[in-house]
């Protein structure tokens, strides 16, 4: 991690009754009727299978490597980063953040981010006093995070809320997150 690398961060505070909001609400409802079009057995181009490979509890995000081995870790909402190895998820724990991390309402780890050196893994999360915070992990030999050398980059504090926790990293071409 670089000292001159700048990072925005906006956060949107909840409102004082806390009820859910309206994207809540929307995303809460039941899916519409599917509107007319191709039926499931009507092939329009080449066929696809999808297989089960892996469960995991509440998958939020993937990040994967830069040097395109197919390396990176599965994020689950309640705090868990799994390996994946050469594009297989595996049952390798590489973090648990789920002592420190709020899955309750919209909260929980919400984006992970390699660094495009591949050196530091970024995770954004809220926190189990409901305060959002980006982290990150140096990053061993085998490309795994090290939780003992965690850096705060961006703590939040707000007043304890459930909803309108949120938002995604990425890193723009000059390397800012």
């Amino acid at each position: 991690f670089c000292s001159r690398q700048v990072i925005r961060v906006v956060a949107l505070t909840a409102t004082a009754d806390d009820k859910p909001s309206s994207s809540r609400r929307a995303t809460d409802r039941p899916c519409p009727d599917e509107p007319a079009g191709p039926r499931p057995n009507q092939h329009l181009g080449p066929r696809l299978s999808a297989r089960p490979m892996h469960r995991a509890d509440q998958p939020i995000d993937v990040a994967l490597t830069s040097n395109g081995s197919g390396d990176g870790v599965l994020a689950e909402r309640t705090g868990r980063l799994l390996r994946i190895d050469g594009g297989v998820i595996t049952r390798d724990v590489v973090l648990d953040l789920r002592d420190d991390t709020s899955a309750d309402g919209d909260g929980g780890l919400l984006d992970v981010t390699y660094d495009p050196d591949g050196r530091w893994l970024f995770v954004y999360r809220t926190t189990a006093r409901q305060d959002d915070e980006i982290t990150a992990y140096p990053l061993d030999a085998a490309g795994l995070p090290l939780a003992l050398g965690e850096r705060v980059i961006q703590h939040i504090g707000r007043a304890t809320s459930k909803q309108n926790h949120g938002g995604s990293m990425a890193f723009a071409p000059d390397g800012l997150l």
